[in-house]
């Protein structure tokens, strides 16, 4: 019996040995997965980032230009949209001087200019002048130029009568 005990024993033994061997084998392949999938994701990371040996980030020449061509153009439609802002504000800001400076009864600042018709000619143009039916006289045209005191010098009303 006490063979057959030592052997019991001895097949245990084997038996733990075997176990502890297949969990060390379980452990070295969870960590080599470990390891394989790390290196997996930082391939990965190289090819998608292009993150150099040294870990610097570096990018194609085509992607800095298509990337550059793109900040130009949001810039430019940016700067576009905001002068024009500005100058709808400002026209805005004017069209509101205007009205306030003539519903206000503001005094105004005159400046006339009449022009009259055309002179008489002298000479061969009295003979066919002469021979043509009357004309009436041509009015004169007076145009005169309004700027309310105090406004922006922009800032003028042109009247044609």
């Amino acid at each position: 019996m006490d063979g057959q005990a030592d052997d019991e024993a001895l097949s245990r033994m084997e038996w733990k040995i075997e176990q502890e061997k297949l969990k060390l084998e379980r452990e070295r392949i969870a960590l080599e997965r470990e390891r394989l999938e790390a290196m997996r994701e930082r391939v990965k990371a190289e090819t998608e980032l292009r993150i150099g040996q040294d870990g610097r980030m570096t990018m194609r020449m085509s992607s800095v230009a298509l990337c550059s061509v793109i900040c130009l153009l949001v810039g430019g439609i940016l700067g576009a949209f905001s002068i024009s802002v500005r100058y709808d504000r400002r026209n805005a800001a004017r069209l509101q001087e205007v009205m306030q400076s003539l519903g206000a009864g503001a005094t105004l600042e005159e400046t006339s200019v009449v022009i009259a018709a055309s002179p008489p000619q002298t000479g061969e143009a009295d003979e066919e002048a002469a021979s043509a039916p009357p004309v009436p006289a041509a009015k004169p045209l007076q145009v005169r130029t309004v700027r309310p005191k105090g406004s922006d010098s922009g800032i003028s009303l042109i009247i044609v009568q």
